[in-house]
């Protein structure tokens, strides 16, 4: 079995460009031996930016609660305009807030779908309501906050809820009101397309850092991996739709190494 994995270079792991240092890892690797068949290989780090594991997870997913960001976003009262704001535009941007601190659950519950939209068919597990064992997701937590032990902590909860899980966080969400920095009636390019600065809908651009894990019944934390995306909530785009947006984008990037090759089927009976 052949294990990848990237090192930051930093005391805390910049998970960006999975993508293109799979491409190389894997290119890199086909040069010499077969991928699933091949001895292990590491890069001795204390953080990790990714990790993929060749091996099948078979059957059911346990899917566990999202844990989100360590502190809630502020209502933001700046305007480009500079005056204060009306209580209408006040109400609006409490309502985007709220749909903020919405996103995270949004994300966790399209992820599965988009997961097995991204995967197109190549692979026949299925997704299943989970749940953290007891102390499993402080655990977990505390692990993110302070990238120390993050993997051992992932194997501890999929060995207490005795099946493979996966399990999704939201390090940070931060949005900010288009109208900050431009003014009305201009149009905005961003990640959702061309936006119109408007003072009674108050479109915010979003960026989120979220990430995901695979984790095997025995603990062996098949694939983890976690990126900055860009989204837009507003009165047409709420929360819901921004976050499947989200779990649309990371489920793109985490299909690349999903487990569904049929030889890693073949892998295990050896």
């Amino acid at each position: 079995m052949r294990t990848l994995r990237g090192d930051s270079g930093r005391s805390t792991p910049d998970f960006r460009g999975f993508g293109r240092r799979l491409s190389r890892a894997v290119t890199a690797l086909a040069c010499t031996a077969p991928l699933w068949l091949a001895g292990c290989v590491a890069q001795p780090a204390a953080d990790l930016s990714w990790n993929f594991e060749a091996r099948a997870v078979p059957g059911e997913i346990r899917v566990l609660p999202v844990i989100g960001p360590a502190s809630d976003p502020e209502v933001i009262l700046e305007s480009w305009v500079g005056a204060g704001l009306t209580p209408l535009r006040t109400s609006l941007r409490e309502a985007r807030t709220e749909e903020l601190l919405a996103l995270p659950d949004a994300v966790r519950a399209s992820l599965p779908g988009q997961v097995h939209a991204a995967l197109d068919g190549t692979w026949e597990g299925e997704f299943r309501v989970g749940r953290y064992p007891v102390g499993g997701r402080e655990r977990v937590q505390a692990a993110l906050r302070t990238r120390q032990d993050l993997d051992e902590a992932l194997g501890v909860v999929a060995r207490a809820s005795r099946s493979a899980v996966l399990v999704t966080w939201v390090e940070s969400v931060d949005g900010v009101p288009l109208t900050v920095h431009s003014p009305p009636g201009e149009t905005v390019s961003t990640s959702a397309g061309p936006v119109l600065v408007d003072l009674f809908d108050e479109p915010y651009r979003v960026e989120a850092t979220l990430g995901c894990a695979l984790v095997a019944s025995d603990g062996e934390v098949v694939l983890r991996y976690q990126d900055s995306f860009e989204t837009v909530i507003s009165g047409t785009r709420d929360a819901r739709a921004a976050g499947r947006t989200l779990a649309e984008e990371l489920a793109l990037e985490v299909a690349k190494v999903w487990p569904a090759d049929p030889r890693l089927d073949l892998a295990l009976l050896d």
